[in-house]
């Protein structure tokens, strides 16, 4: 005779929850808050935005040194590792000089790609984000990155905040070497075509990233924004808008 057990509902197994992942981001850009202007201030409130909604953010970056090509007081040109605004700080030290002319111009961000290279390698391997976003200037960091973003699976961004061979062209820091610019012009487009999405600040810019080879399916635009308590539309004559 076989024996037939009754199971109650308190025996059936209990359902249990499964931890939700925390979303792993690493940001890897040359500049950054407290930067007061251009990239380092925009890269540094996207950073603190996503940190806010919960997301568990890295940041590699130089120490901070824009405008003026110094770095800021209260800073040490140095490798320096800790937390702010609860994001995980990764400052490493870039060459500086002033006047920052010329040739100059393209050691500085060369000295970061060169320094930063371990530490975001690292920070990837160790950390291994979700999605690694990289920031435009400075491209000539961006190889490193999507190396060890390939070895872990991350998906990778590239944010374009401005055109850095176009640019260093067109005001003149390395003159009119031809034989320069389509050195730079390739390693643009070899490494623009990594990215598994690219985004920028406007139309041009994404009609010239499609015109590099971008396919629009991969581009994006993001436009800059300012804080509409101080910037906003002013009624009646002003001394820069008379009229």
């Amino acid at each position: 005779m076989v024996a037939i057990e009754s199971v109650s509902e308190a025996s059936e197994p209990e359902v249990v929850a499964m931890p939700r992942v925390r979303r792993r981001i690493l940001i890897y850009g040359m500049n950054f808050s407290p930067e007061i202007a251009g990239v380092g201030r925009y890269t540094g409130e996207i950073a603190q935005h996503l940190a806010d909604t919960g997301l568990d953010v890295t940041v590699v970056t130089a120490q901070p040194h824009y405008p003026g090509w110094r770095v800021k007081q209260g800073y040490r040109n140095r490798y320096s590792f800790g937390f702010e605004g609860g994001m995980r700080m990764r400052r490493v030290p870039v060459l500086l000089r002033q006047p920052m002319h010329g040739i100059w111009r393209l050691v500085a961000p060369l000295s970061f790609a060169l320094t930063s290279a371990p530490v975001v390698f690292w920070e990837i391997l160790r950390r291994r984000p979700h999605t690694v976003l990289c920031v435009e200037p400075t491209l000539f960091a961006a190889p490193v990155a999507q190396a060890a973003a390939r070895l872990v699976g991350a998906f990778t961004v590239l944010h374009v905040q401005d055109l850095e061979v176009d640019a260093a062209f067109a005001v003149g820091h390395l003159g009119s070497r031809k034989s320069l610019k389509a050195l730079g012009t390739l390693f643009e487009k070899l490494t623009l075509h990594r990215f598994h999405r690219v985004v920028t600040i406007s139309d041009r810019m994404a009609d010239r990233l499609v015109e590099k080879g971008v396919s629009r399916t991969r581009l994006s635009v993001v436009r800059n924004w300012v804080d509409l308590a101080h910037i906003f539309p002013m009624r009646g004559k002003t001394p820069i808008a008379p009229s």
